[in-house]
């Protein structure tokens, strides 16, 4: 039998290893690039889907707490249309109101007064101008409809009646402003 020769396996130098060519690193490249598009798509649709598992559980949150004066109000409802004391009624009205209230506080959600007030037109929406010996032209004479704030922003904006001062002055006030309007129209 012939002896098979055994040759001592060697590790080819770098020099002799082939080297990929430009087509194979651009290729590798792509490969990469499509890998790592693919990974940020996936974060981004996940990120997508936490925000808006939170927002459904900070909703959630706050309507549980809505339901509990839902309930009050049907147990106040549900009282025997025969009692005669109309004081107990609205004292069982201003409890569950308070509740309401307290559960909108927790919630960052605060009334701000506008009677007396300048009028503020991101605050307010002014439903009538009227005149007014009560107060000064541009103030509030009363608020019709509370306005609410939230965290750092206007939930509902007061409903108003805005004087225009005493009845003399409301006169001269809109004809300012009519001519002001005028003029304004007059430069386009």
């Amino acid at each position: 039998m012939d002896q098979e020769e055994i040759r001592p396996v060697t590790e080819a130098s770098p020099a002799e290893a082939p080297k990929p060519t430009e087509q194979d690193e651009l290729k590798a490249l792509q490969e990469r690039y499509l890998r790592l598009a693919a990974e940020f798509d996936n974060f981004r649709k996940r990120t997508e889907r936490d925000a808006a598992e939170q927002r459904r559980r900070a909703a959630d949150s706050v309507l549980l707490s809505v339901l509990e004066v839902v309930d009050n109000l049907d147990r106040a409802l549900c009282a025997p249309a025969t009692t005669a004391d109309a004081r107990a009624l609205r004292k069982g009205v201003e409890a569950i109101r308070a509740q309401l209230a307290a559960l909108l506080e927790r919630e960052g959600v605060r009334p701000f007064p506008a009677e007396g007030r300048q009028f503020d037109p991101f605050d307010m929406e002014a439903v009538m101008r009227t005149p007014s010996t009560e107060v000064g032209a541009g103030l509030v004479l009363k608020e019709l409809q509370c306005g609410y704030k939230g965290v750092g922003r206007v939930l509902r904006p007061s409903k108003v009646i805005v004087s225009t001062g005493p009845p003399g002055e409301a006169d001269c006030a809109t004809d300012d402003e009519s001519t002001k309007k005028a003029q304004s129209q007059k430069k386009e």
